[in-house]
């Protein structure tokens, strides 16, 4: 893959691990990866960097509505001048029955050689696909 578009030639040793605890009124879930790259050979692209990323989220549950913090970083460790980031946040959701919906928005705390700080949000959609199921979705989905 030695080309000038967005390929690399390298690989990526990625870990993950994650602890979640939850009961009926809420859930927490903390979230650890790091990537450790090969070297690269390609000729024209800059070799990646190793990277550490960490995630929290709370949310309390009432009813159909999940309602938390969030907190999440990311540093790079093998870069001349590493970059880093850390933000902090909200999560909402609702419980629709045999679906549901997340939005969590978060703002940079922290920012080093990232560029600007960033406010960034996703998204999520669950749907629950065993048929037979009948209710709404399970507390412990939901994270």
């Amino acid at each position: 893959m030695n080309t000038q578009g967005l390929s690399v030639a390298s690989w990526v040793f990625l870990e993950r691990a994650a602890i979640t605890y939850f009961d009926d009124q809420s859930k927490a879930t903390v979230h650890f990866t790091s990537g450790f790259s090969g070297p690269n050979q390609s000729s024209v692209k800059p070799s990646e960097a190793n990277w550490v990323e960490l995630d929290f989220t709370y949310v309390r549950i009432f009813e159909h509505l999940t309602l938390g913090p969030i907190a999440y970083g990311s540093w790079n460790t093998t870069l001349p001048n590493p970059q880093s980031q850390f933000a902090v946040g909200g999560i909402i959701g609702y419980n629709f029955e045999k679906y549901g919906l997340q939005l969590w928005l978060a703002k940079d705390t922290n920012s080093n050689n990232w560029g600007n700080y960033a406010t960034t949000g996703f998204l999520r959609f669950f749907i629950l696909l065993d048929s037979d199921y009948h209710g709404p979705l399970p507390r412990s989905f939901f994270i």
